[in-house]
């Protein structure tokens, strides 16, 4: 039943064999095999087709072991490969038939070494460039098996070690090419040639082929410091022959031409520059020996001129002897450049300080001149806006000069401060030289104060006893003559007001005998006048004409120290301080000038 379940299953095979076997036996009736031999053939059939089917079974059999022998042999492969590779072991699902499971573990096995193949492919190239990287920065090489198949995590730090070898290569690269560089410029200034040996690879090999070891650019750096050094101690040498070179030059006016001529063969500071530098010192001394007297002159105005810039004090001046001998001598010549130098030296060595200084001076003489200009009377013809513009020049210097007089005094301060020694302008500290010139501002103008007030007061005297006549003729108002004769005008207003306005325009003499007053009170601004004048306020003008002009004499005189006492009719002053009294003996009144300002700013 089994069997013919089983062969049922197979129905083409059956109508196959059915169609054979019926093809067999018609041909057998008609060749007319009878029943033995029809049975031996019918077993020749059934043997036949029996060995085949066994044959055929056996072939699958083989196939199927062979498919067994394969997965397991892939089996154990892909288990090593993942080994190798680090990777997870594949486990295939557990429907698939056996061909499907040996073609999956077939597949998955050639995968896995194709991946291998291209790591080690990868690994090649990464040791490759890695062992060039180490040699050519002479650093060990990365540690890892080219013959085991590396990981991704190891071919990763693989990579990330040459990447940080490219970043020194280059890093390096550019500190040994900078160092080339400079070398090079050096080698240039100096006008020589390198050396032998590493010193000529140092300038003449590139940079791949040259080793970048940190030997090599310690050793590169240590011939540039060398280079340098002599470039400096060459620079020192010859800088300080060019400047006594061009000293002596001046001295000598030696012509523009030769000067020129020389300095196109020195352009650089070479020994054979500082050679020729020598020379020409050497021939320029001989021919300083021979001019002495013209350069100790020079030499003498050259020095005044830095004592100038350094506010040198006349009698430190003075203390150096030579400056007024004669004949010149070599001596005096060589005393001159002593001095010139150590005053040139002082100057440098405190050239901030100098400078500012030398800003607060210039200010202040500014500050001056605004001042005078502000008491010329000319001033007041405004033409362009000057008055404008001096005010605003005076605004910025009150607050320009304060501010760089702090700046001055600190600097002195930290000078003083850090060097122990005083800082002296003109022969004394900045501050009382400040102050030395502010209170001169001071006298000087209390001076022209007081000098215009004593003008002011004998005009007045000489007009007031003289007379004068008006500095412009005067202008009829009507047609018809005036009926009053010129002694009786009444003058006495206009004398008055003339001196409030600072005008003496239109005086008459006080002492006519024919003038004659309406009234003996004066107007509201004379008595301010009076006081300006020194005179009693409350004076009326029957004193003023009983005075004949007296209170008008010698007005008042200033005093210093002590009260000097004079006969009636005179006033005197009597110094209290910077106050100045001024008392009249005539009228019995006292009048006090204001104290001089401190302050010159404002």
């Amino acid at each position: 039943m089994e069997d013919v379940r089983s062969f049922s299953e197979f129905p083409d095979l059956h109508r196959c064999l059915d169609s054979a076997m019926q093809r067999l036996v018609a041909i057998w009736d008609q060749i007319g095999i009878e029943n033995d031999q029809r049975k031996a053939r019918e077993a020749v059939v059934l043997r036949h087709v029996n060995d085949l089917l066994n044959d055929m079974v056996g072939e699958e059999d083989q196939l199927r072991q062979r498919l067994l022998d394969n997965i397991q042999k892939f089996s154990i492969q892909l288990f090593g490969v993942t080994q190798e590779l680090h990777l997870p072991v594949y486990e295939p699902d557990d429907s698939f038939s056996v061909l499907q499971l040996e073609k999956k573990l077939r597949e998955k096995l050639k995968e896995l070494e194709s991946v291998k193949q291209e790591r080690h492919e990868r690994l090649l190239i990464l040791t490759t460039a890695d062992a060039n990287l180490a040699r050519q920065l002479c650093l060990g090489a990365f540690l890892i098996d080219s013959k085991v198949t590396p990981s991704l995590q190891q071919l990763e730090s693989l990579e990330e070690h040459i990447r940080e070898l490219e970043e020194e290569k280059e890093r390096r690269q550019k500190v040994f090419s900078d160092v080339r560089k400079k070398v090079l410029q050096i080698l240039k200034e100096l006008d020589k040639k390198p050396g032998s040996g590493f010193e000529r690879e140092v300038v003449e090999s590139s940079l791949e082929s040259i080793s970048l070891a940190m030997d090599n650019i310690e050793r590169a750096k240590s011939y540039h410091d060398k280079l340098a050094q002599l470039l400096a101690t060459n620079k020192d040498k010859v800088n300080d022959l060019w400047v006594k070179v061009k000293a002596l030059w001046v001295r000598l006016d030696m012509p523009s031409d030769e000067v020129k001529e020389f300095e196109k063969k020195v352009t650089n500071y070479s020994n054979h520059a500082i050679n020729e530098l020598s020379r020409e010192l050497d021939r320029c001394e001989q021919l300083k020996m021979l001019n002495i007297q013209s350069i100790v002159l020079k030499l003498r105005d050259e020095l005044v001129g830095w004592w100038d810039r350094c506010f040198v004090l006349a009698e430190h001046r003075m203390t150096f002897r030579p400056f007024d001998e004669e004949p010149a001598t070599e001596e005096m010549m060589l005393r001159h450049e002593m001095e010139l130098q150590a005053v040139k030296s002082h100057y440098e060595d405190n050239a901030k300080i100098f400078e500012k200084v030398e800003r607060w001076h210039s200010l202040w003489e500014q500050f001056l001149a605004l001042e005078r200009k502000a008491r010329n009377p000319d001033r007041l013809n405004n033409r362009g806006g000057k008055l404008l513009k001096e005010e605003k020049a005076r605004k910025k210097l009150t607050i320009d000069l304060p501010k760089i007089e702090q700046e001055v005094t600190a600097e002195i301060d930290e000078y003083e401060k850090s060097s122990g020694k005083q800082f002296l302008v003109s022969g004394m500290t900045f501050r009382d030289y400040a102050l030395k010139e502010h209170e001169n501002f001071a006298t000087e103008k209390e001076n022209e104060k007081l000098s215009r007030q004593q003008q002011k007061a004998k005009q007045l005297e000489d007009e007031l006893m003289y007379g004068c006549r008006p500095l412009t003729p005067g202008v009829k108002r009507f047609a018809t003559p005036s009926k009053c004769t010129p002694g009786k005008l009444r003058k006495v207003d206009t004398l008055l007001k003339a001196s409030i306005y600072g005008s003496h325009k239109n005086l008459t003499n006080l002492h006519s005998p024919s003038l004659t007053l309406s009234r003996d009170k004066f107007g509201p601004s004379v008595p301010r006048a009076l006081n300006n004048l020194g005179l009693d306020p409350k004076t009326t003008k029957s004193d003023l004409l009983r005075s004949g002009g007296k209170a008008f004499a010698s007005p008042f005189t200033v005093g210093s120290s002590s009260t000097d006492t004079v006969s009636s009719g005179k006033s005197v002053a009597s110094g209290r301080g910077n106050t100045a009294v001024i008392q009249n003996h005539e009228y019995g009144s006292e009048f006090k000038r204001p104290k001089i300002a401190t302050e010159p700013y404002f």
